[in-house]
């Protein structure tokens, strides 16, 4: 099987990238057991986006559901705690939406997820810089970040605070 494959080659984290694949949630829970019971960690990913323009009505005139942020969000927060119940290590966070497309970015949500969650079981995809130093200076040094290789230095001079002082980001 593919679990053992991955065991095999060296891995001992299996992300389910749920934010790209519609999945219904029975068989997320089962992907969730499966890698658990082959010996492996998993982490599914949740992303979610802020401030979506409202939907325009279909082909046929009628109104498509309107988008409703807060709604969508407890949708997010409870999906994520049943992986958790469900076996789940660690939720991966998708920052991106949050930070990237957002003005002013949305910290509040990214404090509600944090507040829920649990620091130690959320883990934050973050790919610029200033979005880094954010989460290190916001939530210290032990704050779950997946970086892009090449910032690895960055992060991990800034979690032991060997450069310089830290730079706050006003948001």
């Amino acid at each position: 099987m593919i679990w053992q494959e991955c065991k095999d080659l060296g891995f001992d984290i299996v992300e389910l990238g749920t934010d790209f694949l519609e999945m219904e949630e029975a068989e997320l829970m089962r992907l969730i057991r499966l890698v658990k019971n082959a010996g492996l960690q998993v982490k599914p990913e949740v992303a979610f986006e802020t401030g979506r323009p409202p939907l325009l009505p279909d082909y046929t005139g009628k109104p498509q559901k309107v988008w409703r942020e807060a709604e969508e969000l407890e949708m997010l927060m409870k999906r994520a705690e049943r992986c958790l119940d469900a076996g789940a290590d660690m939720i991966m966070v998708e920052a991106q939406g949050l930070t990237g497309g957002s003005t002013p970015w949305r910290t509040d949500i990214l404090a509600d997820i944090i507040g829920r969650l649990g620091l130690e079981r959320t883990m934050f995809e973050a790919h610029d810089p200033n979005v880094i130093e954010w989460f290190l200076n916001n939530y210290g040094p032990k704050v779950n970040l997946f970086v892009n290789h090449s910032d690895i230095l960055e992060v991990e001079n800034l979690r032991s605070g060997k450069r310089g002082t830290p730079r706050y980001i006003s948001l």
